[in-house]
């Protein structure tokens, strides 16, 4: 984070990655970690880049997998804009398995919102297409400037391109359960409650949608817990 800590949440989200059986390699564009001494996964220290320093983290864990023979099954991208898992552990496991049975890559949330794509918060994908991944990512990042351009040039187009090559995309949360003609429609307050304790959802986007959060809309005890240093 800004001031060189790694907030309770993000631990709680490392945790839940163990427990599951992932590696982490967790990036961070902080000069020094002040409040935990050891973490338990590799750490790698980048510059902070303001906007796309995310996909800039994502693209150089990419390229470390590859370079050092990491032959994974699958890959999770996320960042620290995510909060998890809101309807414990079990339900989060079991989204996985569903999504991995039904695709080659997933997100949780998909958007209509300039052009469908989906939320790259976070995002799962079989190894074999992480060289499709890298390149994607290589090629595009070196065309932004601004914010914009890693929306328009990344964000929305790394989905669509993926499926062009015949990669098989499912979401957790789509569109058609949504009121799609509002601003930012998946994190809109008219929209929260009709995803958020749906037993396969596990994750929100905490930054986008923290302030519309009261007790009429959460009925998770995981949520409570993991935001409980946030509100």
């Amino acid at each position: 984070d800004a001031d060189n800590i790694v907030k309770d949440y993000v631990i709680q989200t490392i945790n839940t990655f163990l427990y599951l059986g992932y590696d982490i390699l967790f990036f961070t564009a902080s000069d020094e970690i002040k409040n935990i001494s050891d973490l338990p996964c590799k750490l790698f220290y980048t510059h902070n880049n303001g906007a796309g320093t995310d996909w800039n983290m994502w693209l150089l864990g990419c390229c470390y997998i590859v370079n050092n023979q990491l032959n994974y099954s699958y890959i999770c991208l996320l960042n620290d804009s995510i909060i998890l898992p809101i309807n414990g552990v079990d339900n989060f496991e079991k989204t996985i398995k569903e999504m991995r049975e039904t695709s080659d890559l997933w997100g949780h949330w998909e958007s209509n919102e300039i052009e469908w794509h989906i939320i790259l918060a976070i995002v799962d994908f079989k190894y074999c297409m992480i060289n499709d991944v890298v390149n994607f990512i290589r090629q595009n990042i070196k065309n932004c400037k601004n914010e914009e351009d890693y929306v328009l040039q990344l964000e929305v187009k790394f989905a669509r391109h993926l499926v062009d090559k015949g990669y098989k995309l499912n979401t957790v949360i789509k569109t058609d359960i949504l009121e799609n003609n509002l601003c930012c429609p998946v994190f809109h307050p008219n929209n929260i409650q009709k995803w958020i304790n749906n037993s396969r959802t596990f994750a929100i986007k905490w930054t986008d949608c923290m302030s519309y959060l009261n007790q009429d809309i959460i009925a998770s005890q995981e949520l409570n817990y993991l935001t409980r240093f946030l509100y």
